[in-house]
């Protein structure tokens, strides 16, 4: 958790962060990108007030919930960024890297999960495989309907909402 506490604020600053350096280095600059913002500070919000509340271990099914709606504002982050960024990205092109970013970043997350709670937890050893797979899947799945999504219903919303303009 006390990683969590240090990082999810930095996150959470990133695209403002990136918006200003920017436009103090003198870059073309679009209108600022609130929507990708918003997306961002949900997933990392949302996942710290469910640590804060103890949700994740007082209500079983809190964090399969999680794993599958967290994942869509997550990739669609990305998916959104790569709209605006590449516009000559296909729609097809956009899905799968923003699918594949998902992937990736949620394996490594549950590899880190690991690492920080199963080694020396003998309780967590016997459902670490159960749960991780669980976790994989849902979130592969939340991965999946949000590079859809970003591929169908938020296509032109990515072209208008870059942080600089292409």
């Amino acid at each position: 958790m006390a990683w969590r506490l240090a990082g999810y604020p930095l996150v959470c600053f990133a695209i403002a962060f990136t918006y200003h350096a920017r436009r103090r280095l003198g870059k073309r600059n679009g209108t600022y990108p609130h929507f990708i913002d918003l997306l961002l500070t949900l997933t990392i919000t949302t996942d710290m007030l469910g640590n804060t509340l103890d949700l994740y271990n007082s209500i079983g099914w809190w964090d399969d919930l999680m794993h599958l709606t967290l994942s869509i504002p997550w990739v669609s982050v990305i998916g959104l960024a790569l709209r605006a960024y590449y516009p000559r990205l296909s729609r097809l092109n956009t899905a799968a890297l923003t699918f594949g970013f998902g992937a990736v970043t949620h394996i490594l997350w549950e590899l880190a999960e690991y690492i920080s709670f199963v080694p020396n937890n003998a309780i967590e050893s016997q459902s670490a495989y159960r749960d991780t797979m669980g976790d994989l899947t849902l979130s592969l799945i939340g991965s999946l309907v949000g590079a859809v999504l970003i591929a169908t219903v938020l296509w032109e919303v990515g072209r208008k909402h870059s942080i600089i303009e292409p």
